[in-house]
Protein backbone atom coordinates (compact mmCIF):
# COMPACT_ATOMS: atom_id res chain seq x y z
CA UNK A 1 0.00 0.00 0.00
CA UNK A 2 1.08 3.46 -0.37
CA UNK A 3 1.65 5.25 2.21
CA UNK A 4 0.62 8.55 0.30
CA UNK A 5 -3.29 6.65 1.13
CA UNK A 6 -2.34 6.95 4.81
CA UNK A 7 -3.91 9.48 6.45
CA UNK A 8 -2.86 10.76 10.27
CA UNK A 9 -4.85 13.12 12.24
CA UNK A 10 -7.01 13.55 9.38
CA UNK A 11 -9.16 16.76 10.43
CA UNK A 12 -13.08 16.73 8.76
CA UNK A 13 -16.19 19.01 9.25
CA UNK A 14 -19.62 17.54 8.69
CA UNK A 15 -22.96 18.75 8.29
CA UNK A 16 -25.64 17.08 10.01
CA UNK A 17 -29.07 16.75 9.39
CA UNK A 18 -32.14 15.78 11.87
CA UNK A 19 -32.15 12.43 10.10
CA UNK A 20 -28.58 12.20 10.19
CA UNK A 21 -28.54 13.06 14.06
CA UNK A 22 -31.20 10.44 14.61
CA UNK A 23 -29.52 7.21 12.82
CA UNK A 24 -26.48 7.96 14.70
CA UNK A 25 -28.80 7.80 17.73
CA UNK A 26 -27.27 11.02 19.02
CA UNK A 27 -30.84 13.28 18.57
CA UNK A 28 -34.65 12.22 17.91
CA UNK A 29 -35.42 13.51 14.54
CA UNK A 30 -38.47 14.94 15.64
CA UNK A 31 -36.86 17.47 17.74
CA UNK A 32 -34.44 18.90 15.95
CA UNK A 33 -36.90 18.76 12.51
CA UNK A 34 -35.70 21.67 10.36
CA UNK A 35 -32.17 22.14 12.28
CA UNK A 36 -29.04 21.12 11.58
CA UNK A 37 -25.88 20.97 13.58
CA UNK A 38 -21.90 21.18 12.73
CA UNK A 39 -19.88 18.61 13.62
CA UNK A 40 -15.59 18.84 13.66
CA UNK A 41 -13.15 16.18 14.25
CA UNK A 42 -9.56 14.43 14.00
CA UNK A 43 -9.95 10.71 12.90
CA UNK A 44 -6.57 9.33 13.73
CA UNK A 45 -6.07 6.91 10.88
CA UNK A 46 -7.59 6.68 7.56
CA UNK A 47 -6.53 5.04 4.68
CA UNK A 48 -8.09 6.27 1.65
CA UNK A 49 -8.19 3.49 -1.62
CA UNK A 50 -9.55 4.19 -4.81
CA UNK A 51 -12.95 2.50 -4.13
CA UNK A 52 -13.15 2.29 -0.07
CA UNK A 53 -11.97 3.34 2.89
CA UNK A 54 -10.82 1.93 5.79
CA UNK A 55 -11.06 3.69 9.34
CA UNK A 56 -9.17 3.11 13.03
CA UNK A 57 -9.30 4.81 15.84
CA UNK A 58 -6.94 4.60 18.92
CA UNK A 59 -8.43 4.62 22.37
CA UNK A 60 -6.30 4.75 25.60
CA UNK A 61 -8.85 3.82 28.09
CA UNK A 62 -7.73 1.40 30.94
CA UNK A 63 -10.19 -1.74 30.73
CA UNK A 64 -10.29 -5.44 30.82
CA UNK A 65 -11.11 -8.25 28.43
CA UNK A 66 -14.23 -8.20 30.20
CA UNK A 67 -14.44 -4.52 29.16
CA UNK A 68 -13.93 -4.97 25.39
CA UNK A 69 -17.40 -5.46 24.23
CA UNK A 70 -18.92 -2.08 26.19
CA UNK A 71 -16.56 -0.41 25.23
CA UNK A 72 -16.83 -1.34 21.58
CA UNK A 73 -20.51 -1.01 21.57
CA UNK A 74 -19.79 2.56 23.40
CA UNK A 75 -17.37 3.89 20.81
CA UNK A 76 -18.99 2.83 17.38
CA UNK A 77 -21.23 5.66 17.33
CA UNK A 78 -18.18 8.06 16.86
CA UNK A 79 -16.78 5.49 14.41
CA UNK A 80 -20.09 6.01 12.17
CA UNK A 81 -20.01 9.77 12.41
CA UNK A 82 -16.60 9.37 10.84
CA UNK A 83 -17.88 6.83 8.84
CA UNK A 84 -20.40 9.34 7.92
CA UNK A 85 -18.00 12.08 7.58
CA UNK A 86 -15.56 10.34 4.96
CA UNK A 87 -18.22 8.97 2.93
CA UNK A 88 -19.54 12.60 2.21
CA UNK A 89 -15.90 14.10 1.98
CA UNK A 90 -14.42 11.59 -0.50
CA UNK A 91 -17.89 10.56 -2.14
CA UNK A 92 -18.36 8.20 -3.58
CA UNK A 93 -16.10 6.03 -1.89
CA UNK A 94 -17.63 3.89 1.06
CA UNK A 95 -16.03 3.53 4.53
CA UNK A 96 -15.91 -0.29 4.44
CA UNK A 97 -13.75 -1.28 7.47
CA UNK A 98 -13.28 0.53 10.80
CA UNK A 99 -11.64 -0.51 13.56
CA UNK A 100 -10.69 0.73 17.59
CA UNK A 101 -7.28 -0.28 19.20
CA UNK A 102 -7.26 -0.14 22.76
CA UNK A 103 -4.16 0.11 23.84
CA UNK A 104 -4.25 -0.60 27.22
CA UNK A 105 -4.89 -4.10 25.85
CA UNK A 106 -2.62 -4.00 22.07
CA UNK A 107 -5.94 -5.36 21.26
CA UNK A 108 -7.49 -4.03 17.30
CA UNK A 109 -11.06 -5.35 17.19
CA UNK A 110 -13.70 -4.33 14.33
CA UNK A 111 -17.33 -2.28 14.36
CA UNK A 112 -19.93 -3.05 12.31
CA UNK A 113 -20.83 -0.23 10.57
CA UNK A 114 -24.63 1.26 9.69
CA UNK A 115 -26.26 1.94 7.31
CA UNK A 116 -25.82 4.40 4.26
CA UNK A 117 -22.06 4.93 5.31
CA UNK A 118 -20.49 1.99 3.61
CA UNK A 119 -20.71 -1.68 4.91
Amino acid sequence: MEASRVCRELAFTVRLSAEDLARLKLADAAAVKDEFIVAQGRIDVAVILPKEIWLLDFKTDQLTEADLEEKRETYAPQLELYALALSRIYHPRPVTERWLHFLSLGRTVGVEGGEGAGR
